[in-house]
């Protein structure tokens, strides 16, 4: 793991929420159990072809033809490797097997149950969020090395209506979709590198690197002495999937808006 993890971060949450929100900012969440884990130079994908290091030059002629392409991520081939990444290790995620991707979410509020859920229910004892500059064009003047992403959801569409009734996929395509729209992911091929990775922030049990919003937390009066943050949030990650947290913070931020009125 990498040693330039910081314990405050230079946002609050609804910074970090409003940054990912429009999709040119990404979370990327890893812990000790990470399969892709966060190293010096960023994130590199566990696939054997991402072994030995890329250097600059080869990854430009390599792979930048790559980027942006539909014709090439839309093979038959890649899209089962897309099913896979997204599908598989959900529930744990120390069981993943080696991809060419790498995920990110453009949803902070998944994030915190995530976060949330890994610490309470997995037991991990952190849980790291690197915030991810997500560069959709790059200056004609630019001579560095370019990232290569696609959102998950249109890909996995594609791939369902490419599939026969009959087909034994349609239930693994149908998990995936579910999991890649509830995260908003967004997958990186290869890399993440390290010079688009703006910070990685530490969060356990007993604090968080940032002020989380109101409405993510039960009302004050039923905090408890001795509760951590996640005893205090307004879903528990135990019993609640992400959509129904998702729709618990949604009624708390309408309790708290009608408070105020």
């Amino acid at each position: 793991m990498v040693t330039n993890i910081s314990r405050q971060s230079r946002y609050n949450g609804d910074d970090i929420r409003d940054l990912v929100r429009n999709h040119h900012y990404l979370i990327r969440l890893s812990d000790e159990s990470s399969i892709t884990p966060l190293l010096e130079n960023g994130f590199t994908a566990s696939d054997d072809e991402f072994d030995r290091p890329i250097s600059g030059p080869n990854w430009k002629r390599n792979y930048h033809n790559k980027r942006g392409d539909t014709k090439w991520v839309y093979r038959k081939d890649n899209l089962k490797d897309i099913v896979a990444h997204v599908a598989g290790g959900w529930a744990g995620y120390g069981n993943g097997s080696a991809s060419k991707w790498i995920s990110t979410s453009a949803d902070f509020h998944w994030a915190i149950w995530e976060i949330a859920r890994r610490i309470k229910v997995l037991g991990r004892d952190e849980v790291f969020m690197s915030v991810i500059q997500r560069r959709e064009r790059y200056s004609r003047r630019y001579k560095g090395t370019k990232d290569i992403h696609f959102e998950a959801t249109p890909l996995l569409g594609r791939h369902l209506d490419g599939l026969s009734h009959s087909s034994d996929d349609i239930e693994s395509v149908n998990k995936a979709i579910a999991v890649a729209g509830r995260s908003a992911e967004v997958l990186y091929y290869g890399r993440i590198f390290g010079k688009d990775i703006i910070e990685t922030t530490a969060w356990t049990r007993d604090s968080t690197p940032c002020k989380i919003p109101q409405y993510c937390f039960i009302p004050r009066k039923r905090w408890l002495p001795g509760q951590s943050w996640i005893d205090r949030l307004i879903f528990d990650p135990r019993y609640d999937s992400a959509w129904a947290a998702e729709q618990r913070m949604d009624q708390r931020r309408e309790q708290i808006a009608q408070s105020r009125s």
